[in-house]
């Protein structure tokens, strides 16, 4: 299938897997890290697990009017959010304060939850066709989800004598290589022709961000040519 030919599949796949496996890993684990950090005693702590909710329920309902005013291209969306992400992760291990670091898991939930807004209207904005798209996404989907299923495993008992400094340190790393694949995809053309290559994206700069900006004139008439209106 064209699907399993294009680089794109593998790039967002890859993505997704290493960002689940960073923010499953907090979300799985924020009421033991909130205790055994001595935040508070159960069953207070389960408390400590709202603010992260709520700032994620905020976040999303903001991203999604911005994305509605496209007041910027879709991959451009994505690429703050990231280096939010990367910033609250490498302050799980770099800082000891307890407010700093419950701090940093509101945002950093807020950040993973939020991600996946212009995610997947990125994603799902590159696919033409009704069975590749929907076995594209499955697929992605099916293989994402991996990092879900490991993130969790990263936070043992072991690791709680150094506040799961190491691993923080593990989801740091991922969410950065995660951003640094999203990043290649956002910059660089990928051909969908059987991987012939890239073209720099100041080729086709001016079309793709008409595709991007639902308010465009010619947006509608753009998509599904090329890339099918990723940006």
């Amino acid at each position: 299938m064209a699907s399993l030919s294009d680089p794109r599949t593998y790039a967002f796949m890859f993505n997704q897997l290493l960002v689940n496996l960073a923010g499953y890993g907090l979300q799985w684990y924020l009421p033991t890290v909130t205790y055994e950090l001595g935040f508070a005693a159960l069953p207070r702590n389960q408390l400590l697990n709202i603010p992260p909710a709520a700032a994620s329920v905020i976040a999303i309902i903001i991203a999604g009017n911005l994305l509605t005013r496209a007041y910027v291209t879709r991959p451009a969306f994505t690429q703050p959010i990231m280096a939010g992400m990367v910033v609250m992760f490498i302050l799980f291990f770099t800082i000891d304060s307890r407010g700093g670091i419950y701090a940093a898991c509101v945002l950093g939930t807020m950040f993973y939850s939020v991600y996946f807004i212009p995610f997947w209207a990125w994603r799902s904005s590159s696919l033409t066709g009704m069975t590749g798209t929907a076995f594209t996404l499955a697929f992605q989907s099916c293989v994402g989800q991996v990092g879900g299923v490991i993130g969790p495993q990263l936070f043992r008992e072991q690791f709680a004598k150094d506040g799961y400094k190491t691993s923080f340190g593990i989801c740091a790393a991922a969410v950065i290589v995660g951003w640094y694949v999203i990043s290649i995809i956002r910059d660089c053309r990928i051909s969908t022709d059987c991987w012939q290559g890239f073209q720099p994206l100041d080729l086709v700069a001016d079309k793709e961000h008409r595709m991007g900006c639902a308010s465009h004139p010619k947006a509608e008439d753009e998509v599904g040519e090329g890339w099918g209106g990723v940006w």
